[in-house]
């Protein structure tokens, strides 16, 4: 994988760190809203849940949007 990495223009590597990054945070987001869905017995676990994917919802939604600005910026310098 190293050498695939290393023989490919910087450009390309670029391009393939985006991929990467949107690949993760697309595959966290989907994560997240599974786990949304779940569903507990117990009312004080439920609860618990809520505020934990509330948090881990507010680090993706800052996540995405450092990642989009990253890449308007990129494409507006190219």
């Amino acid at each position: 994988m190293y050498f695939f990495l290393r023989d490919l223009t910087p450009t390309q590597q670029v391009g393939a760190l985006f991929v990467i990054v949107f690949g993760l945070l697309l595959l966290a987001s989907v994560t997240t809203f599974a786990l949304s869905i779940r569903e507990y017995a117990d009312e004080a676990r439920a609860e618990s849940r809520r505020q934990e994917l509330k948090s881990a919802t507010g680090v993706l939604r800052t996540s995405w949007m450092m990642a989009l600005v990253v890449a308007a910026d990129r494409k507006l310098t190219v």
